[in-house]
């Protein structure tokens, strides 16, 4: 991604929502649609294909998750930024260690940090961009879900094998990125300190492959 950087905005708030694209249009990227939702906007992500969709949320008690599995099933590959309130339940750790997410903002960031930390996405594949009142640090430093998916599982029995990304990827017929974003949740889970240390310790915490 680069300036003109294609975002489709999803936001319940229908004010919000039509700020958030005032701005970004203002600022040069290029809005290619909003939603209320991620059900309503499955259809313009899979028309589109968006560089980035900003997943706005000010209800305590959405299921975050839930909208991520809707975009993601819509766009395996998606990249999503989080922009949600300080008392959402998307301030937890697994879920910035989900495939696609590339960070997760507070809904009082100010203009020129949103539009900066999007274009900043667009020229940074590996980093994760977080910004949080020190009081909410260690919700998103804490995480019981360590457990690797059954998917990460499927992928680190073929890190075991020596195969790189692009083999694991035509193995499972996934893209490229897709394995590249699993790889590094699966060394970041395990609190490894690289590809080798991972597949180390997921012997010692997975069952065996069946004859």
């Amino acid at each position: 991604m680069r300036t003109g950087t294609r975002v489709l905005i999803v936001e319940g708030n229908p004010v919000f929502r039509g700020g958030l694209k005032s701005l970004l249009d203002s600022a040069g990227l290029r809005v290619v649609g909003t939603a209320a939702d991620a059900t309503a906007a499955a259809p313009s992500i899979m028309r589109e294909l968006p560089d980035l969709v900003l997943l706005g949320s000010d209800d305590p008690d959405a299921d975050v998750e839930a909208e991520l599995d809707r975009i993601l099933a819509a766009r395996a590959d998606q990249q999503v930024l989080l922009l949600v309130g300080r008392h959402s339940r998307a301030s937890a750790a697994h879920l910035l260690l989900r495939p696609g997410v590339r960070g997760r903002l507070p809904r009082e960031v100010t203009d020129d940090h949103l539009v900066s930390v999007i274009r900043e996405i667009g020229h940074n594949d590996e980093w994760i961009f977080v910004s949080a009142p020190q009081a909410a640090l260690p919700s998103l430093l804490t995480s019981e879900h360590t457990v690797l998916s059954p998917r990460e599982r499927e992928i680190v029995r073929l890190m075991a094998r020596s195969m790189t990304n692009r083999q694991i990827a035509r193995t499972l017929q996934l893209s490229d990125g897709t394995v590249k974003r699993h790889v590094h949740n699966i060394v970041a889970k395990l609190g490894a300190a690289s590809r080798q240390d991972a597949v180390h310790r997921s012997a010692l915490t997975l069952p065996p492959d069946r004859p």
